[in-house]
């Protein structure tokens, strides 16, 4: 997959992944739409990580953005509800989450989330886009494999 312009924004999940670069969307022919999308893949199909329907993170970030009094404020960081901006963050659920993902992928998400909260959710998208573009063929590397999803020259 080649590395989009522009990294949407709802492909930044609630804690702090980058779905643009998990092998989940890259890899596939049918990509994860990431944790944001309410129905299937851009292709019609079945998304390609169905957990992210049962995710606890996902569903707390839904209820808090639900729960928030409306604001006339058009502020990217209103839009959607994000660990990184919670202030009960860290907790129980975030913590276990990340503990997960550093274990079994060496992806620290506490680090995402500091780094969201310094410099918002625009510019950490704008420096994942710049760390996790092949310099060979612009293709997407994953965050998990540390290759290019295209020619899998390595990171």
């Amino acid at each position: 997959m080649i590395m989009p312009d522009k990294n949407k924004k709802k492909m930044l999940a609630p804690c702090g992944m980058d779905c643009m670069v998990c092998s989940r969307h890259c890899y596939h022919r049918n990509p994860c739409p990431g944790c944001f999308s309410l129905g299937s893949s851009s292709a019609g199909r079945a998304p390609a990580a169905p957990l992210r329907k049962s995710c606890d993170i996902r569903r707390c970030a839904r209820e808090r953005a639900l729960s928030r009094p409306s604001s006339s404020e058009s502020s990217p960081e209103k839009e959607i509800f994000r660990c990184a901006v919670c202030p009960d963050y860290p907790c129980a659920l975030s913590e276990a989450l990340e503990k997960h993902f550093l274990v079994r992928y060496d992806i620290d998400l506490s680090a995402n989330n500091e780094e969201i909260r310094r410099v918002g959710s625009e510019e950490f998208l704008r420096m994942q886009k710049e760390e996790f573009t092949c310099s060979v063929c612009r293709g997407v590397i994953s965050v998990q494999d540390q290759e290019c999803s295209i020619c899998q020259v390595a990171k």
